[in-house]
Formats: C-alpha cells, sequence, structure tokens
C-alpha cells in the first residue's frame, strides 16, 4: 500500500525542500510542483506531488482522527 501525507514546505533551495511533516522535518524533492515556502505540498516517497490548497485544513482533520483514535476503547 502506498501512502502520501500533507506537509509544509518551510524553506526552499532549487529543487528540494525542507517540509514539516507533522513537526518532522525532511527533505524533500519538489522538481515536479513550485511550491512556496508556507504551501502544504502531498508528499510521497521523498518527493512532492502536488500543492495542497487546503492543507491546513487536512492537518487538522488529521488531528481529530488521531484523537478519536486514543479515546476507542
Amino acid at each position: 500500500m502506498c501512502v502520501a501525507i500533507a506537509g509544509q514546505v518551510l524553506a526552499l533551495c532549487g529543487d528540494t525542500a525542507r517540509v514539516s511533516v507533522r513537526g518532522n522535518v525532511t527533505e524533500v524533492h519538489v522538481g515536479l510542483v513550485t511550491p512556496e515556502v508556507g504551501d502544504f505540498v502531498l508528499v510521497h516517497a521523498g518527493c512532492a506531488l502536488q500543492i495542497l490548497p487546503d492543507g491546513a485544513e487536512l492537518e487538522a482533520l488529521l488531528d481529530e482522527v488521531l484523537e478519536a483514535s486514543h479515546e476507542a476503547p
């Protein structure tokens, strides 16, 4: 199974970006998209696949899901 997750661009340097994925900062290849600092991107296998217009909202939804999973018996 393949999983992609949203991350926020912190800095850009050529074809790479420093991206925060739920507080974990990683280097991501951005040759497929042209994000700006502050944008949310969909990250899979070290590559940004697309710019997400609602990345902050997706993070909030993920927080709700994680919180609900901790409350489940």
